[in-house]
């Protein structure tokens, strides 16, 4: 890695003045541009011709901006009048010389396909451009490297984890407010200043010069260090806007003015490009689960009691209020009687190969539903191609009929389980929509199942000492992943009622799905390396491995003559088995890696870096070569010839693994429960038919949380890129039964189920920047072409913590997130002043906002 402006004690310097009050800076001295020759400058985003560069990448919508306040020293007012002081040079005159950045940063995009980064391009020990037929060369590992920074000064930012892992802390530094701009109570502000030269032309809009956008179209920047104030017209204090770093490097690109801010450019052509942040991983929780559960039985169960206690005083507390206002004090709730129905329909035939099967439950599973027992706070996103078809929904409280009522014993067992019967229900274009998708994902599991993976090991300093041979393993045959779930099972309680209105009640249930639609198929790693060790030792023993040697023209010193050709290798080989469970190997995939590596974290690489749908769009090549191991490393195998021996261990099952223990697997059922919320309709009510409809119509992005910030022109404020609508899992219908037939009630409510996303908001107790978040939702959602119509503070969910997060962090680091719901008079708008009621409405109910929030005066 290069050393870079911010490995150097000036880097240092900047970041330490920048954590020190200052005092207002003096008048801006004059500069004079100079034509510059840095390469950073060269590699640009944008190198169109000369045009009149943009503010417009802030004021999205020219109709709503109105200018920042300011005060004479160019520090920005809040509502309080109290100003803050935007980041200045530490000489106090905006020097481009000595403007620092907060770190470096060495991107590594999402599409391993990408042009590599100018500064890793020419890393040493790179595999070949091309090779064979294709040839891939990439640094996916974490492993540890030299660092290559000066003692005491900020390191370069990380990269981005692994999705489902959360934020690395080394990374923190990047989305706090330094302690002199408010950071002990803020959590979001602009602190940083863009240099302009006193001689450059003005910031005008332009379309075409916004630099990087969210997903919903508004200016994006990665971290808190990439959104900056700038001067429109340099040497005119008082008249800034806030814009993002990738458009201000647009903006001074097209005007020509790239000396002023030349650290600024180079750090923003590292900023990289809006990434899905993928919520807690699923796998790793069931996992922990699974250990917890074994370890600590009765320690897991007082825990997950306690947690369960609190959700349930949080939703009473919660819900006290708006029961108040739903019921009169005249309604009389009817008590349930704890009579069983007449007629109890029989329960469903479940085939011993279902994972639901009572054989696949080892002890002390299956746990008694809603009994404080663990179920995992589902928030992943599934598919809807792996949405179950068939959902069986146990209800001895008889739920399902949405009627008011309580119950004097709400103990699962004091009754007996009645299971209904649900079909999947979506709309007819989305269902053509699902069938492509599994025809896709079908189609990228057969192309799986066809790939030979081979892994070629790099030597080990001994082993290079030794003058041992470069040994390839095939992978194990590939276990294909499901692509369509049959059926779920749901249990519902009166213990876990969420709320109630006036057209639906929501219960807390507990989800049963196959674990396979979270979990990958688990290659043990110390069967792995056994297999390996006894197939070499059984290769030594029949006298094979002499064989090899003398084919491969290796002998105990190395090489030791001609080099054999490939089809003189093959003779003297074994075969790989190219039928394995009866899959045929169409292709050969050669991934050169650590002596080290686990085989499950190669497969983990390959899905991560979307190798195998770069592969599927260039089905012509049969074989792929990727390079894994750094470039330094066994530099003997690169400048001379070293004989590669490949061999084909026979691998032990998975099932037979001895290692389970010592890997922390345990018995386990083949599902998980989760916890989900269930949304039942009143009889002859249409508002959840029309909120499901509404679910499949939302466009991807409103259901994904991604990295960075937004800069929303109508506030005026910088956001996180949060998800705004909670997950959905499917809109469910009771199964017709014949006429007739026994168990039938006179009404069954569809079942909506959708991701639990917290309790409703008081917006008094709610902070400027919570409110402004919250607010931010409503206009993200108007920004996808929605209008909400029911604008109202129980339509706002606030929960603990960030679901990218995992729930110890959430416990360690309280942060809040919100989410919006019921959209069942949700719909499409065409003119402004639909839009600008709803805006209104925003106003009135978040009262810190009015001043600061702009309307929408056309489209």
């Amino acid at each position: 890695m290069q050393r870079g402006f911010l490995n150097t004690p000036r880097s240092k310097r900047v970041i330490e003045e920048a954590y020190t009050p200052q005092s207002p800076p003096g008048p801006e001295p004059s500069r004079q541009p100079k034509t510059s020759s840095s390469p950073s400058i060269r590699r640009t985003q944008d190198g169109g011709a000369k045009a009149a560069a943009t503010q417009d990448a802030m004021d999205v919508d020219p109709t709503v901006v109105k200018d920042t306040p300011f005060d004479q020293a160019g520090s920005r007012k809040d509502e309080n009048g109290t100003s803050d002081k935007a980041e200045q040079h530490p000489k106090g005159n905006n020097d481009p010389k000595g403007k620092g950045k907060a770190n470096a940063v060495d991107v590594d995009d999402d599409d391993a396909m990408d042009e590599p980064h100018p500064e890793t391009k020419d890393r040493k020990g790179k595999g070949k451009e091309k090779a064979d037929d294709m040839d891939f060369d990439f640094d996916g590992l974490d492993m540890p490297e030299d660092e290559d920074t000066c003692e005491g000064t900020i390191p370069p930012r990380p990269p981005p984890r692994r999705p489902g892992w959360g934020r690395d802390p080394r990374e923190e530094f990047f989305h706090q407010v330094p302690p002199s701009h408010g950071g002990t109570h803020k959590k979001r502000a602009v602190f940083r200043l863009w240099p302009r030269d006193p001689k450059g032309e003005p910031l005008v809009p332009n379309e075409k010069l916004k630099g990087t956008l969210s997903p919903d179209g508004y200016p994006w920047g990665a971290t808190l260090y990439d959104i900056y104030h700038v001067n429109r017209i340099p040497g005119v204090t008082g008249l800034m806007s806030v814009m993002t770093g990738s458009a201000l490097c647009q903006a001074v690109t097209a005007l020509g003015e790239l000396d002023a801010a030349a650290p600024e450019i180079e750090w923003s052509m590292l900023e990289g490009k809006p990434r899905m942040e993928g919520v807690a991983d699923t796998e790793e929780l069931i996992r922990c689960i699974d250990t917890r559960l074994h370890l600590w039985p009765s320690l897991m169960k007082g825990m997950m009691g306690m947690e369960m206690e609190m959700d349930e005083e949080e939703d009473e507390e919660d819900q006290n209020e708006e029961d108040s206002e739903e019921e009169s004090d005249d309604e009389v709730v009817p008590v349930d009687n704890g009579v069983e129905p007449k007629c109890i329909p029989p329960p469903p035939t479940i085939p011993v190969t279902s994972p639901f099967h009572p054989s696949h439950y080892p002890k002390p599973w299956p746990f008694v539903p809603f009994s404080k027992t663990p179920s995992i706070l589902l928030q992943e996103r599934i598919p809807l191609y792996l949405l179950p078809q068939t959902l069986y929904v146990h209800d001895p409280f008889c739920l399902l009929s949405a009627r008011k009522r309580t119950f004097p014993d709400t103990s699962w067992t004091s009754r007996p389980d009645i299971i209904r019967t649900y079909k999947l229900n979506l709309s007819e274009s989305v269902r053509r929509e699902i069938e492509a998708a599994r025809v896709k994902a079908e189609e990228l599991e057969e192309f799986k199942a066809r790939t030979l993976i081979i892994l070629r090991y790099q030597r080990t300093k001994e082993q290079i000492k030794n003058y041992d041979p470069i040994i390839e393993v095939p992978f194990p045959a590939y276990q294909r992943r499901m692509t369509k779930v049959e059926e779920s099972h749901l249990y519902v309680s009166p213990v876990a009622k969420v709320g109630e209105g006036h057209h639906s009640i929501v219960y807390k249930g507990e989800w049963e799905l196959p674990r396979e639609m979270f979990t990958k198929p688990t290659i043990c790693p110390l069967c792995f390396k056994e297999s390996a060790d006894k197939e070499i030792k059984r290769l030594k023993d029949t006298g094979r491995w002499q064989k090899l040697m003398r084919a491969a023209a290796w002998g105990p010193k190395g090489f030791t003559g001609r080099k054999p050709t490939k089809a003189e290798l093959n003779e003297v080989n074994d075969p790989t088995n190219l039928a394995r469970d009866g899959e045929i190997i169409e292709r050969e995939l050669t991934c050169f890696v650590p002596p080290n590596i686990a085989p499950a974290q190669v497969v983990e690489l390959l899905d991560e870096k979307d190798i195998w749908n770069t592969w599927m769009k260039n089905r012509s090549a049969n074989s792929m070569h990727l390079q894994f191991t750094r470039g330094d490393e066994d530099e003997s195998a690169k400048n001379s010839y070293v004989a590669v021996v490949r061999i084909d261990p026979q691998y032990v099952s998975q099932n037979n693994c001895t290692h389970k223990v010592q890997m922390h697997q345990f018995p386990a059922p083949r599902t998980a429960k989760f916890t989900v919320v269930a949304k039942l309709s009143l009889e002859h009510d249409l508002h959840l038919a029309r909120e499901a409809s509404n679910y499949q119509k939302f466009p991807e992005h409103l259901f994904h949380h991604y990295n960075g910030y937004t800069i929303i022109s109508q506030l005026h404020t910088i956001v996180p890129v949060n998800a705004v609508v909670p997950q959905f899992y499917g809109y469910y219908v009771p199964k017709k039964d014949k006429e007739g037939s026994p168990g039938q009630p006179s009404y069954l409510s569809p079942i909506l189920l959708l991701e639990h996303c917290g309790n409703p908001i008081n917006p008094e107790k709610l902070s400027v920047e919570d409110q402004e978040e919250c607010a931010s939702m409503l206009l993200r959602f108007q920004r996808a072409g929605w209008l909400h119509e029911s604008v109202a503070p129980r339509n706002f969910l606030v929960q603990r913590g960030k679901p990218t997060e995992f729930p110890l962090s959430r416990q360690v680091k309280p942060e809040r997130s919100f989410r919006l719901i019921d959209f069942g008079r949700s719909r499409k708008y065409e003119t402004a002043a639909e839009k600008r009621g709803e805006e209104m409405e925003t106003l009135r109910m978040f009262e810190r906002l009015n001043g600061k929030m702009a309307v929408t005066l056309s489209m």
